[in-house]
């Protein structure tokens, strides 16, 4: 019986909103956010998303039924929460998201 050791890497990150952290692991998410009750043409909102995730430095591909997203965790879940904040302060009410993440070792 064998055993393969998977070596996470050992960083020490600090972003705003989610103090420092000393694990973090190379994953993808696939997400979308639904705003509700807004006026503000989807695809302005759309267009606010990508701006922040350029000014993230964060990979991504724009999709029609969602946004995928490669890098490190703690970075991509930042990405995730300045994208919510950039959409209630474009006047979207309530923001509603949904993603699905896959690590990789």
């Amino acid at each position: 019986m064998s055993t393969h050791a998977h070596k996470i890497s050992t960083t020490t990150t600090s972003l705003p909103g989610f103090g420092t952290t000393e694990v973090d692991l190379p994953c993808s998410i696939d997400f979308a956010v639904y705003p509700i009750g807004t006026t503000v043409p989807f695809s302005d909102l759309i267009d606010a998303i990508e701006e922040v995730l350029k000014k993230c430095g964060i990979e991504y591909a724009i999709q029609e039924t969602g946004t995928i997203m490669h890098g490190e965790m703690t970075a991509l879940m930042y990405a995730i929460k300045s994208c919510h904040q950039a959409l209630l302060a474009m006047g979207c009410p309530q923001v509603v998201s949904k993603y699905e993440t896959t690590l990789q070792l």
